[in-house]
């Protein structure tokens, strides 16, 4: 049976809307905009460009481009000036600003990339009276600070219209471990829905469709593929930005694996000084499976199945709620993309990276515009620059509403032959000739890999509260149904374009570890490596 949508409906028209729990709403201080209720978005030439399209960001916050001593400075005054005209207030926190400053010290290099790519995040605040009378007069007329939040998108609509360019100022965004599909779109009769699918653990069956290929525990027999490895002169390096890679037999040894990173003395990743929001709570009486837990360690598996010579580095962006703010995010690959051009400029091959891979992502308010997101565009496009292959999930909500940071991806033959280019990836079935039902579509997905019922590690240490359906002593032993919760035994399926992408990632690096020029360290080499990988894996895409 097919369910027609309504006359006229094209693929475009269907923008996944982000829901989010309370719980998580509170914690990252998240609107959600309405294109219905929003004030319009203002164009170049400052008068208003339409609605906008639905997207998640943190309600009371800027981001800011640039070092507090360099190109900061005037946007960031400008801003403090339109603030007061509005009875706001912009809040910087002056300790990380040190902190990165003090680091960067008088390194040229560092401090050039810092100051392009770098982003401060300005928490907007009300303005509160202090004189007497004024509060009586504001309470009078019944307006209390506390009482009425602060929406940055408007704030930023007045800053468009002064001229000021996303390369400047932006949203920020709030980036989701790329979330699962969530059902037909409404005109199929399943409404969208934010949280985990039924088979995840919450939420109940009608939202799912059979054979999406949900999260379970499975048996493999087979011996860790780095036990097979090759010696190789320099082992591809590959980043897994993603939620941490936790204990597993196949990841204990840190000639392979690197759970923690520090870049200018500073730790990335949620445990370091880049995230203020300190350890995600969890509810003592609930015992179920965070929606993300493991997504991180199923990645890293993806990939030493695919390239068991490759060293990975674990940077864990995100807890298991699978959500970042986009200025952390941001700010950890700022660093890491530090770490690799310093490496490249002063020949440590053992700093050099080859392949982030990037599970994540958001819609963007106005993904029409050509300079959507700057930001993270930016830093993304100097990763590829310096030689790293940048490879990015489609996302699984079956539209073609660009998905960022997989929607940079360039569109062949448009490449920049000195800049290895971002990869976007979907997801096939196990057939290995069809799309995934859930998986995004549109222009800008560049191909198709392995991503439904994937088997792969996950942390030994990860069991939930749920119980097998039967369960009975016997003897000596006890029988039981499977406990689809308790992956103790570190292995695992999942599925979706977050899967995808590191199988994409492991051959690139499978191709890194043919190439003789591998161990090289300048950025010629590094590019023309780059450039043979993406270009052995996609046929078609050449400089």
């Amino acid at each position: 049976m097919t369910t027609q949508p309504p006359d006229g409906a094209q693929p475009g028209d269907f923008t996944p809307v982000p829901v989010l729990s309370a719980a998580t709403a509170e914690r990252y201080r998240v609107r959600v905009l309405d294109p219905v209720t929003a004030v319009p978005k203002v164009g170049e030439d400052g008068e208003p460009a339409g609605p906008a399209r639905p997207t998640a960001y943190v309600g009371d916050t800027l981001m800011v481009r640039g070092l507090p001593d360099g190109a900061r400075r005037a946007v960031l005054d400008e801003l403090t000036a339109l603030l007061d005209e509005l009875g706001l207030v912009g809040v910087v926190d002056e300790s990380l600003d040190e902190r990165v400053l003090r680091a960067a010290g008088d390194d040229e290099s560092a401090r050039g990339i810092l100051d392009r790519l770098w982003v401060t995040p300005v928490r907007l605040e009300r303005r509160r009276p202090t004189d007497e009378e004024t509060k009586q007069r504001l309470a009078e007329q019944g307006y209390e600070p506390e009482r009425h939040p602060v929406d940055a998108w408007p704030v930023l609509q007045h800053l468009r219209s002064r001229g000021r360019t996303a390369a400047e100022v932006e949203l920020d965004h709030l980036v989701s471990a790329a979330p699962y599909w969530q059902g037909a779109p409404y005109w199929q009769g399943a409404p969208y829905w934010q949280g985990a699918p039924y088979w995840q653990g919450a939420g109940s069956p009608e939202y799912a469709v059979p054979g999406t290929g949900g999260r379970g525990p499975v048996t493999l027999v087979v011996a860790d593929p780095a036990l097979r490895a090759r010696k190789v002169k320099r082992a591809p390096v590959v980043v897994v930005a993603d939620t941490a890679i936790g204990p597993h037999p196949w990841f204990e040894n840190p000639d392979t694996v690197q759970r923690e990173t520090e870049v200018l003395g500073t730790l990335l990743g949620v445990d370091g000084p880049l995230n203020p929001l300190g350890p995600l709570p969890r509810n003592p009486l609930d015992g179920s499976l965070a929606a993300f837990a493991g997504h991180g360690t199923f990645i890293a598996g993806i990939i030493r199945q695919q390239c068991p010579e490759a060293h990975i580095i674990g940077v864990p962006v995100m807890y298991d709620d699978g959500y970042v703010p986009e200025d952390q995010l941001i700010r950890n690959l700022d660093l890491l993309l530090v770490r690799h051009v310093r490496a490249v400029q002063q020949g440590t091959p053992d700093e050099l990276l080859d392949v982030l891979s990037l599970s994540l992502g958001y819609y963007h308010e106005s993904p029409e515009d050509e300079d959507s997101d700057v930001m993270l565009a930016d830093v993304l496009r100097e990763f590829g620059r310096y030689g790293v292959a940048v490879v990015a999930a489609a996302g699984n909500d079956a539209t073609v509403a660009p998905f960022h940071p997989a929607a940079f991806a360039p569109q062949p033959p448009d490449f920049d032959p000195d800049c290895v280019p971002l990869v976007s990836v979907g997801s096939l079935n196990p057939d290995g000739r069809t799309v995934s039902y859930f998986c995004n579509a549109g222009p800008w997905v560049s191909c198709q890999r392995l991503g439904a019922n994937l088997v792969s590690t996950f942390p030994t240490d990860l069991d939930g509260d749920r119980q097998p359906s039967h369960r009975m002593p016997y003897g000596t032993s006890v029988r039981a149904c499977i406990d689809m919760d308790d992956f103790s035994g570190g292995f695992g399926t999942w599925s979706g374009t977050s899967f995808a992408a590191p199988v994409l990632a492991g051959e690139l690096a499978a191709c890194l570890v043919e190439d003789p020029q591998t161990p090289e360290t300048d950025r010629k080499a590094a590019v023309q490596r780059g450039w043979a990988a993406v270009s052995h894996e996609l046929p078609g895409w050449v400089r």
